[in-house]
């Protein structure tokens, strides 16, 4: 692997110019969108240790990513290879939360993966096998749509419908 060093102009040049196509790694670990570089910055006494790579993502999986990220149901056709791609998955739900569906059984085991998919259609959570019974998933699916309660585990349902009651209960009305 080619390593050179790069400006921060020269960074922001690349990443606004391809930036689907560009992974960035900080200590083997791919950086997340959101990921804060200083809070992972390593200060030693006399030097800063930071290394950024940028890895060219292979063409088949950039022109997967833009085509489900217009049709997230276009996951459908993708090799099993991309099926099982972080990238090409999460940009498919982001895009129709129901593209889970065709997303490899590997991802769909994946909190990250599901929760973009409930974000997006909370009725997703019905191919979430491995989700119905995680709190987080089932209120966000719940919360982007009501009918995902449906598909959440019976343990979780029934702590709805406990908490629904305790909420109509003549307890909790406020006279004035």
């Amino acid at each position: 692997m080619l390593f050179r060093s790069l400006t921060v102009g020269e960074l922001k040049r690349l990443l606004e110019k391809d930036k689907e196509s560009v992974r960035l790694i900080f200590n083997d670990k791919k950086l997340e969108d959101d990921a804060l570089l200083l809070k992972d910055l390593l200060i030693n006494k006399n030097q800063t240790v930071l290394e950024l790579r940028s890895l060219r993502l292979p063409d088949e999986v950039v022109k997967m990513i833009h085509r489900v990220s217009k049709d997230g149901y276009a996951l459908d056709e993708a090799s099993e290879e991309l099926k099982n791609t972080k990238e090409v998955v999460m940009a498919a739900v982001r895009q129709d939360g129901r593209a889970l569906l065709f997303a490899s059984e590997e991802l769909k085991k994946t909190k990250e993966v599901v929760m973009a998919a409930v974000k997006q259609d909370g009725e997703a959570l019905y191919y979430a096998e491995s989700f119905k019974d995680d709190f987080d998933i089932v209120t966000e699916a719940v919360a982007s749509n009501g009918r995902a309660l449906q598909y959440a585990s019976e343990r979780l349902k029934n702590r709805s419908e406990e908490h629904t009651s305790e909420l109509q209960s003549p307890d909790h009305l406020v006279c004035r």
